[in-house]
């Protein structure tokens, strides 16, 4: 099993927090628009909309900070979620963080720490 000092987890660890921040702040947003009236009024959608998609965005931002709370452990659960997590970035308009994804989840030191074998 590789040594744990030597995988680079920042490269999967700063691109989760970020798009969960970024989730947790349109999670927000849909709560503000909430607040003014003119908006609500003005949108075709209704009030539970905004509310169901901000519950939505802040609970998925909270589930990705704790997958990079914990993506150091070495359990092949954490690392089949962090490529289903990674596949579905690419192809988004979150592909800049999928790039350091892939590439941490595709180097054999981390492969073999997590006790993938391919």
């Amino acid at each position: 099993m590789a040594n744990q000092q030597n995988i680079p987890f920042s490269l999967m660890r700063i691109p989760l927090i970020l798009s969960g921040l970024i989730y947790l702040a349109i999670g927000v947003g849909c709560f503000a628009l909430t607040l003014f009236e003119d908006v609500l009024t003005a949108s075709e959608l209704p009030a539970f909309f905004f509310y169901g998609f901000g519950i939505f965005a802040g609970l998925l931002g909270l589930a990705t900070i704790i997958l990079a709370c914990i993506v150091h452990k070495p359990s092949k659960a954490i690392y089949i979620t962090s490529l289903i997590i990674t596949v579905l970035y690419i192809p988004s308009a979150y592909i800049f963080f999928g790039i350091p994804m892939v590439i941490f989840l595709v180097r054999k030191d981390v492969r073999e720490y997590y006790g993938i074998n391919l």
